[in-house]
């Protein structure tokens, strides 16, 4: 069936005009630069395009350096589209693929490449095969249009590969090749990075360390360790992995954290500074945890300078970060990042915040780990309009997105104690997770969906009326004043949620002011929220007078108690909120 499909495909590529070419391209980077640009000619003109890089094969199996050609390729023809084309990033293919759970057989056939760009939000798919020749390979490509399955056009290039490559093209496992010594520049739909530290060849041009610090009558002892992990990378390759363990006085911790506290914490200091840079950019895979704080710190004379953020990420997931500066806030008001000097990394694992979003799930150890990977720092390659504060179409997180589930773990039981209550566990619930995807297809292009699953028992039911409110808290930290403006807006659906409620925090100032009840449907809706209806005890937001440059909306979602009961008699409930295009009006 292989065969057949290959000489279908070799034939209906064989009537298409190809570009001449009077010598074979030498190594992998002049292919990419002429495979990019080959691609962008033969699109049709007329219409804007969304284009995903497929799977490439070699005598009728994945390439080894198929995953080379897909992420190269991306880039590449990114950052020469200039508005003819946006390309489907690498993340948003592989999460498509892994809930799909597609075979190889489904990646090679067409009318299935047809269906994967349609569940990528993709119009177009590019994708095609190596042939060995005499002394050099040939790739053949084609364009897909997604809607109708119609060859767009293709094209051939005569190419030879670097040594180390040519020994892996019949590889069947994913791997990371560095093609430039040490910093790697990167190029990205939005940015360009310099990757300060990527533990190639299981080294580390960095220093790399561990801390635990713990105290009170919760935790008996903490330990880590760190390493260069040669295999645990994305694609297989080099990263650090920090791991840790805690031994805990107690089988069951509710009611019994009042006075006890325990952090892990990995940080790794790169011999680079910043310089012009205008955020960090990072890979990081999270075990055992999703609540972290990520902090930088200089060190000047006077003592050691701290720039914090509080991270929510997906546990058991890659993910690739770029943080602006501007959404780390300083420890002291006043305090700058110095971008002529060092920064050290330091990434903080609480133990309770990591409990009560229902990690380490019982006995009297708790562990947890922290990979990391190409740390670096990156610049954008255009700048924002101003009234933008984030759009979720690019690598850029403009915006922190923070999520947990409250009441999951532990509730506070008022009945016995008016004022303060008293801490007790959550009976019935089995698991509870939360994750953050960016997703094509939205309003205004990708938008972030936060989606939780949750899995209450029958003893949860039990609890009738008594049974604690489930409250999904989202918390958006932007990186930008809103002085001069004067209202926010934003689109917003959930396929559970009816209502909710936002607020605004301004930290630095010390104030808050709540917009009141937000309503919610299965449709998306446009919110938009003028600032005089931002309101506190004393004055509106409009009214205040004082903007901060780091301001915080919180969202307040309840579960409905209905919905609960019906997920404790069928054992789960999975439901999202999906937000997109926060601007400034």
């Amino acid at each position: 069936m292989k065969k057949t499909l290959a000489i279908l495909v070799a034939a209906v590529l064989a009537s298409l005009p190809l570009p001449a070419q009077s010598k074979p391209l030498q190594g992998i980077d002049a292919l990419l630069s002429a495979a990019a640009e080959q691609t962008l000619k033969v699109l049709p003109a007329g219409r804007s395009r969304t284009l995903a890089v497929s799977w490439f094969t070699f005598e009728g199996e994945k390439a080894g350096v198929s995953d080379l050609l897909i992420n190269g390729l991306s880039t590449a023809i990114a950052n020469r589209a200039k508005g003819k084309v946006a390309v489907v990033s690498r993340q948003v293919i592989d999460r498509i693929l892994e809930e799909a759970a597609f075979q190889m057989s489904d990646l090679v056939d067409p009318k299935s490449q047809v269906r994967i760009g349609r569940q990528l939000g993709a119009d177009v798919i590019l994708t095609g095969s190596l042939t060995p020749l005499a002394d050099y390979y040939k790739l053949t490509s084609q364009l897909v249009e997604v809607e109708s399955g119609v060859v767009l056009g293709g094209f051939s290039l005569d190419f030879r590969l670097e040594k180390d490559l040519e020994k892996k093209l019949v590889s069947q496992d994913s791997t990371v090749i560095r093609l430039e010594k040490k910093p790697v520049a990167a190029g990205g739909v939005a940015t360009t990075t310099t990757i300060v530290e990527d533990f190639g060849g299981g080294r580390t041009e960095s220093q790399l360390k561990h801390a635990e610090s713990f105290d009170g009558p919760a935790i008996v002892s903490a330990a880590g360790t760190v390493d260069v992990d040669e295999k645990g990378g994305p694609d297989g390759s080099p990263c650090a992995r920090f791991a840790f363990t805690a031994k805990l006085s107690s089988d069951e911790l509710a009611g019994k954290l009042e006075g006890s506290w325990l952090a892990f914490t990995a940080s790794i200091r790169p011999n680079a500074p910043p310089r012009q840079a205008a955020g960090l950019s990072l890979s990081i895979r999270p075990e055992g945890f999703s609540r972290a704080q990520l902090t930088l710190v200089q060190t000047r004379p006077g003592g050691e300078q701290y720039f914090s953020l509080p991270l929510s990420l997906n546990e058991g997931e890659w993910q690739d970060l770029k943080l602006p500066f501007a959404l780390f806030a300083p420890g002291e008001k006043g305090f700058r990042l110095d971008p002529a000097q060092p920064v050290r990394i330091a990434l903080d694992i609480p133990f309770i915040e990591n409990w009560q979003d229902m990690h380490f799930p019982g006995g009297r150890t708790a562990s947890a780990s922290a990979l990391v990977d190409t740390v670096g720092f990156y610049t954008p390659k255009s700048a924002d309009p101003a009234a933008l504060l984030e759009s979720f179409d690019d690598e850029i997180a403009r915006v922190a997105v923070e999520r947990s589930l409250y009441n999951v773990r532990a509730y506070r039981d008022y009945a016995s104690d008016p004022e303060q209550g008293v801490e007790r566990k959550t009976p019935g619930m089995r698991a509870a997770r939360t994750r953050l995807v960016r997703t094509p297809g939205g309003p205004a292009g990708s938008f972030a969906s936060v989606t939780a699953h949750l899995e209450p028992e029958s003893a949860f039911a039990a609890l009738g009326d008594k049974a604690p409110t489930i409250t999904l808290i989202v918390t958006v930290r932007t990186a930008k004043s809103w002085k001069g403006f004067s209202a926010l807006t934003f689109f917003a659906r959930s396929n559970l949620l009816s209502r909710g409620s936002l607020e605004y925090g301004d930290n630095e100032n010390e104030l808050s002011f709540s917009a009141g009840e937000l309503g919610l449907s299965g449709v998306w809706s446009r919110v938009r929220i003028p600032f005089d209806e931002f309101t506190s005890e004393e004055t509106t937001l409009a009214g205040a007078g004082r903007w901060t440059a780091a301001p915080v909306l919180t969202f307040y979602f309840d579960v409905p108690a209905e919905a609960l009961r019906q997920a404790a008699r069928r054992g789960q409930v999975d439901f999202s909120v999906d937000l997109d295009n926060f601007v400034l009006e």
